[in-house]
């Protein structure tokens, strides 16, 4: 439902300098946090009604599993900071 909202972020990301991969398979949530973790990949972006709605992302730590909901730019700061590197 809200895979045109990820396509855009992604390519937000993509232009900030931040690899990013949406699912084209319509995997279910944790289906998509397994493929993440086996990837090693440390942040996923997660877009639903409430951040379609609120104009922001879910940033999902995935070493801890600790979610915060932020505005996109708040986002990338956060990968980007050396809190995100060492995730």
């Amino acid at each position: 439902e809200f895979y045109g909202e990820g396509r855009k972020t992604a390519a937000k990301l993509r232009e900030s300098g931040i690899s990013s991969e949406t699912d084209l398979i319509g995997r279910s949530l944790t289906k998509q946090f397994d493929y993440a973790r086996s990837l090693l990949i440390p942040w996923v972006i997660i877009i639903g009604k409430k951040e379609a709605e609120g104009n922001s992302v879910t940033l999902r730590n995935m070493k801890t599993g600790k979610e915060s909901t932020l505005a996109f730019s708040e986002a990338i700061k956060k990968i980007n900071s050396k809190e995100g590197a060492a995730a």
